[in-house]
């Protein structure tokens, strides 16, 4: 199924029974063309019609993340190439209607003067030059804490061919200048809605795979083509041609809804100012798996064995076991397994859980300035291992007295050092040890105390094991703490470092080799061959 298929184009909308039955089931998509006219949002939300400030007046607020584009209008999958800009949506609203009244002034070949921003002078200037795209900012979602333009929903009417107990997120997509996005698929179904402007979508089926290049399925973008959207190249992506042969492209005018199934690729280019909704929902994978779909189900499953398997990796890295094997089956000395942080410190009832405020305490506004002393044993054992990683030179006493200064020199002076992996991962430990919101004071005491030694840490010290324990340790504290608790601890956390990409590159460099370790285990255990990095 590569060539012979076509995106239908109906007006009428199917009831919901017909909807699962002949459409969804057969994971083709297709446009219900005008469907979205019925909105409010389609009437309310046009920059035309003072749209801009009437979402202004409803949300203007809330905090929204823009991606910030390295690559001028291009954005691509892989978030190395672009920066997320937080800012309010009210501010992100005027840089549109800024962008959007010069736009209306040469269509209609006139001069342009924005006295409202006359006053603005150099951030003017810097304001028509800045590309800034709104991707995926939540309306509504099932999973996370907080939707920041929740207030959107008021005038979004859910399409009735949809169960709404089955749709997981609905989401802003607002661009105010032509953009680009890189071919992907998703994991779920999903309806883009164009509400202001036009979209261009280019369209391939899970069967075209091998043609697209997606990233590996261990990497952080493995949804991703790798191919360059804007500038192919043929010597490094041969088959990319015969892939052009078989996709399709479809022009969604203000009003239109596409129905892009999971796992089919989509390349997105944005006409010049645009407001569109997506709503994404699970599907039911039924028995009858088409062979157009087998490439897609194929990473799934691939994806699955890895989550599994990551587990067991990490289990095994932070008692010593997997270091133990990989001595054993190059013919090395087997190392006695490191007991857990829990076991080597003082015994202190609840010691893993985070200290409670109290009245006679600080308020977690200058909590920070206490942090260093309110450290539990526990903390202080991870800290001192922390610090050895990448001091190992210095006598650290596991008190908490630590001579900063002392510290901070060293680190200085081994940011030079090639890092050795360790016969058992003691950082990979710490992180996994600590629940989150202990781990997060502990950082913010290095943070305050000891930011070079932090910066060479995460930069040049992390192995792709405690890469991976460290950053699903801030997932699991995203999911306990406020949005604004979120902002002020990675604002603190990232400011460390002179270059915030650098750190994060680091971290998603440690992820994604960590999963191919995954990846290897998992061959070698089902078929008996490795590949890819090694451990």
């Amino acid at each position: 199924m590569m060539g012979d298929w076509r995106v239908e184009r109906l007006q009428e909308l199917p009831s919901a029974p017909e909807f699962a039955s002949q459409v969804e089931a057969r994971n083709m998509p297709l446009v219900y063309e005008a469907s979205v006219k019925s909105w409010p949002s389609f009437s309310k939300w046009h920059p035309a019609e003072g749209g801009l400030k009437y979402l202004k007046d409803i949300a203007s607020g809330e905090i929204v993340q823009a991606m910030l584009s390295s690559s001028g209008n291009n954005f691509y999958g892989d978030i190395r190439s672009h920066e997320r800009v937080e800012l309010t949506f009210g501010d992100y609203l005027d840089y549109a209607q800024h962008l959007y009244n010069k736009m209306s002034a040469e269509v209609e070949g006139k001069g342009y003067c924005d006295f409202e921003n006359m006053r603005l002078g150099h951030e003017c200037h810097l304001m028509e030059k800045t590309r800034l795209y709104l991707a995926q900012v939540p309306m509504f979602s099932k999973d996370e804490k907080s939707a920041p333009l929740r207030a959107l929903m008021r005038d979004i009417a859910m399409p009735s061919y949809l169960n709404p107990a089955s749709v997981a997120n609905i989401n802003l997509w607002m661009t105010a200048y032509e953009s680009k996005s890189s071919t992907h698929y998703d994991p779920y179904h999903n309806i883009l809605c164009v509400v202001v402007g036009q979209k261009k979508v280019t369209l391939w089926p899970p069967s075209a795979t091998p043609y697209l290049y997606p990233h590996p399925v261990y990497g952080e973008a493995s949804n991703h083509s790798s191919v360059d959207f804007v500038k192919p190249d043929e010597r490094k992506h041969p088959l990319f041609k015969r892939a052009m042969e078989f996709c399709q492209v479809v022009e969604l005018q203000a009003g239109d809804a596409l129905f892009i199934p999971e796992g089919w690729y989509h390349q997105v280019d944005s006409h010049s100012f645009t407001l569109a909704v997506n709503l994404w929902w699970p599907s039911v994978v039924t028995l009858a798996l088409d062979s157009h779909m087998s490439g897609y189900y194929l990473r799934r499953i691939v994806s699955s064995l890895l989550d599994s398997e990551k587990e067991k990796v990490i289990e095994k890295a932070t008692s010593g076991q997997l270091f133990q094997e990989l001595d054993s089956s190059r013919g090395g000395t087997k190392h006695q397994s490191s007991a857990k942080l829990s076991d080597c410190e003082p015994k202190v009832e609840d010691s893993h859980q985070p200290i409670e405020e109290t009245e006679n305490e600080p308020s977690e506004e200058n909590a920070r300035l206490h942090a260093f002393e309110l450290l539990a044993p526990v903390q202080k054992v991870g800290l001192h291992s922390l610090v050895k990683a990448c001091n190992p030179d210095l006598e650290v006493e596991h008190s908490g007295c630590l001579n900063v200064e002392e510290v901070e020199e060293v680190s200085i002076l081994q940011q030079r050092r090639t890092p050795l992996m360790q016969k058992r991962d003691a950082v990979a430990q710490v992180f996994n040890d600590l629940d989150p919101l202990a781990l997060k004071q502990l950082l913010f005491v290095m943070v305050d105390h000891f930011p070079r030694t932090l910066e060479m840490l995460v930069c040049r010290k992390l192995s792709p094991i405690a890469a991976e324990a460290l950053t699903r340790k801030f997932e699991e504290m995203d999911s306990i703490i406020s949005d604004n608790e979120q902002r002020d601890f990675y604002k603190a956390f990232y400011g460390v470092f002179e270059d915030s990409k650098e750190a994060m590159s680091a971290l998603l460099d440690g992820k994604e080799a960590f999963s191919a370790l995954a990846l290897n285990s998992i061959l070698e255990a089902y078929l008996g061959v490795t590949w890819g990095p090694s451990a």
